[in-house]
């Protein structure tokens, strides 16, 4: 059995309701794995070190980037692993390299963020993923743009799409009690219900869902918007987006409700709430695991073509797919189509909870990392 460690950015705590998206996925493979492999996961705090755990969770006090480094490479000297795993942040490898030369390095990347040419110059970013043994990305949108980047190491590179856990995230009971509660919570009568999960920025497009629904509540009027997310993991802040898509929700009398950050931990009774679920991102989403949870709920998804979004949503099976670049009508006629049709979402609903049940679940992409730590390892 191979012992791995796997190192998070540092940035955000383990397991606590702050956790960022990498810290929550990084934490949820560990878990996975721990049947196949010896599985540390370094991070900050607040976990308590020693918790006796399986996978061992080994936090660091220091979330600036050089201690947090130096504390992560005395905990890789008192914990050695066959192989390591840098998750989302490039630039710790030749850090980590430096200190493990003999070590297998495998950078998981989650985004095009940090592979951006504004932050790491292409012949950096040549230097890094020559000194790693492998490259994962969580999907083949990130693969291509990866392979694009620095195309002699392209055999480098490997997608393991992320998953969920099917038994946490079940399907929607519409006469549930987590449904009933949150919906008299959150002043939802039993009207139809469009249901956005995400961060509030600007590349997410609750703009664009704003926009859409004018038209919609044309065909819709008693439709309503539950949007639930912050700007940053754990805080609700007003920035500048924030305010402006209040100013344009207010214009829409009652029909949005706004929900402040909910925690990993506790996001799935949200999906209860919705008949519809809205990804209206903009530009390069390299995954979106939101829509694995919708379809993991059973909900129908609509989102723009972006991305990795079309290697989860099957077009016509699972929800509908909307050029980013086509009018805002368009994405308004599909969350029409499905509000309006009952048995379309409850098929396209029962499609995608398959679809996750056999493609997106954390054990699927657990074996599919293991299979190549142990390919990586081979004399």
């Amino acid at each position: 059995m191979p012992s791995v460690t796997i190192v998070t950015p540092g940035s955000l705590p383990l397991v606590s309701y702050r956790s960022g998206s990498v810290e929550t996925t990084a934490t949820r493979l560990a878990n996975a794995l721990a049947p196949k492999t010896g599985v540390r996961v370094v991070g900050v705090a607040p976990l308590k070190e020693g918790k006796k755990t399986d996978p061992v969770f080994i936090p660091v006090n220091e979330s600036d980037r050089a201690s947090y480094l130096r504390q992560t490479a005395a905990q890789m000297r008192r914990f050695p692993s066959d192989v390591i795993q840098i998750e989302n942040r490039p630039t710790f490898v030749p850090v980590v390299r430096k200190a493990h030369p003999e070590g297998r390095i495998v950078l998981s990347l989650h985004s095009v963020t940090y592979i951006s040419p504004e932050i790491l110059p292409r012949h950096a970013l040549e230097q890094i993923v020559a000194a790693c043994d492998a490259v994962v990305t969580n999907s083949d949108f990130l693969k291509g743009e990866v392979q694009q980047r620095v195309p002699r190491h392209a055999h480098k590179i490997h997608r393991i799409h992320l998953g969920v856990d099917v038994e946490t995230f079940r399907p929607v009971d519409k006469n549930g009690a987590t449904r009933k509660r949150l919906r008299e919570q959150w002043g939802l009568s039993d009207q139809p219900t469009v249901l956005f999960v995400g961060r509030l920025i600007p590349q997410k497009g609750v703009h664009i869902l704003l926009a859409a629904l004018e038209h919609v509540r044309k065909e819709v009027p008693d439709v309503a918007l539950v949007v639930v997310g912050s700007p940053y993991y754990g805080r609700n802040v007003d920035t500048a987006y924030v305010r402006q898509i209040k100013r344009h929700a207010s214009k829409l009398g009652d029909a949005v409700r706004f929900v402040p950050f909910v925690s990993p931990q506790s996001v799935q009774d949200c999906y209860s709430v919705g008949d519809v679920f809205v990804t209206p991102s903009v530009g390069k989403e390299a995954f979106g695991l939101v829509n694995v949870e919708a379809m993991a709920s059973s909900l129908p998804v609509v989102a723009h073509d972006v991305g990795g979004i079309k290697e989860i949503v099957e077009h016509g099976k699972t929800g509908y797919l909307v050029p980013p670049n086509s009018s805002v009508q368009s994405l308004a006629e599909k969350i029409i189509e499905l509000l309006t049709d009952a048995e379309k979402r409850r098929s396209f609903g029962k499609a995608g909870r398959r679809r996750v049940e056999a493609h997106f679940t954390w054990e699927r992409t657990a074996e599919s990392y293991a299979t190549l730590y142990n390919r990586l390892l081979k004399p």
